[in-house]
């Protein structure tokens, strides 16, 4: 594990490298700001460092020491940008050093718990071995899937543009106020999702995976409880919390309070699938609920503003749900098939 993922950061190094000399000099050519390169490349090193490092403390379900772990490099990360704002910088210079230095820090101390809390028979575990250059890039095999699914995670902000787009700042507003006060209904998944990970992976088939997971589904049971109750009252949970200006965007708040029930769900099957080998498909069926999502909100983001917003999410998740389901009875109807191959 240590080998590929020094032969990772040697092969992204270089690729990292080709793209800010490209980046520079695009933006010489077009007169553009070179600290955008350089504040790009800072952080996109930096958190490269931070994800390698975390590898071998989640892969040993060390999650708790992850999480204090980067609650102190948010805490760096606000300390930093207060400094330097004292001090008279700007907010355009401040955030990213800012944003660079706690993730950074990040990096070393999970580098650091490796040495003490991942065992090594001989020490030769974090000694680096990186053998030769032709296998730096073979390390990233099988990355694919997971790298697809991040980059369709990180595009679903796209929402906020196209809903700006088709119906106007006011409705794109309205919607991005109103959904961050449903995220924190997915806490329970989140967590459960990103414990599994360290476990669902050492199971013997994909069925008792979720005969495992069976225990824990309480946890879920309870928050979409709670998402159907905010859905149930959203009428006075939304001026409560965002102002008596967004009453309006109670119907947005309930939608996307509903959204949260399949999502609940989704995470951590998609966590499986991934974990038993299955992550293009996963990277496949998040593909087709982000058209989904995306779609909806162009098409009818003029004749229902901001509500388009919720019904994308609410039919993106649906989706998802659904095809999980049926991609994750295909694997164990495979694996059953496998099994009896095996007895005979």
């Amino acid at each position: 594990m240590y080998i590929r993922l020094w032969q990772r950061l040697l092969s992204a190094s270089i690729i990292g490298v080709v793209v800010l000399a490209a980046a520079i000099t695009v933006l010489l050519l077009m007169g553009g700001d070179l600290r955008f390169a350089g504040w790009a490349a800072l952080i996109f090193y930096s958190t490269l460092l931070m994800q390698s490092a975390q590898i071998p403390l989640r892969a040993r379900g060390l999650m708790g020491w992850v999480s204090l772990i980067m609650i102190f490099d948010r805490l760096v990360f606000l300390a930093v940008i207060l400094a330097l704002t004292a001090l008279g910088v700007g907010g355009e210079v401040a955030i990213p050093i800012g944003l660079a230095s706690g993730i950074t820090l990040d990096a070393f101390l999970c580098f650091l718990s490796n040495r003490r809390m991942v065992p090594a028979r001989d020490g030769s575990g974090m000694r680096i071995h990186v053998g030769h250059p032709k296998r730096w890039f073979l390390a990233w095999r099988g990355a694919t899937g997971y790298g697809v699914a991040a980059v369709l995670g990180s595009a679903q902000q796209l929402d906020m543009s196209i809903l700006g787009f088709s119906s106007g700042p006011a409705a794109a507003g309205s919607y991005g106020a109103v959904s961050r006060w449903t995220t924190p209904l997915l806490l329970p998944s989140t967590a459960l999702t990103q414990v599994g990970m360290a476990h669902a992976p050492k199971a013997a088939s994909t069925r008792l995976t979720l005969w495992e997971f069976r225990r824990v589904v309480w946890i879920l049971i309870l928050a979409m409880v709670g998402a159907i109750g905010v859905a149930h009252y959203s009428d006075f949970i939304a001026p409560a919390i965002l102002g008596t200006q967004y009453a309006g965007s109670s119907p947005i708040f309930a939608l996307l309070a509903l959204s949260i029930i399949p999502t609940l769900f989704a995470q951590p099957l998609s966590m499986i699938l991934q974990s038993r080998g299955e992550e293009v498909h996963v990277a496949w069926v998040l593909g087709g609920g982000l058209a989904i999502r995306l779609s909806t909100c162009f098409v009818l983001g003029a004749s229902l503003g901001g509500l388009a917003g919720a019904w994308g999410v609410l039919l993106q998740q649906s989706f998802i749900l659904v095809v999980l389901i049926l991609v994750i009875a295909k694997v164990l109807v495979r694996e059953a098939k496998i099994g009896k191959q095996q007895s005979r």
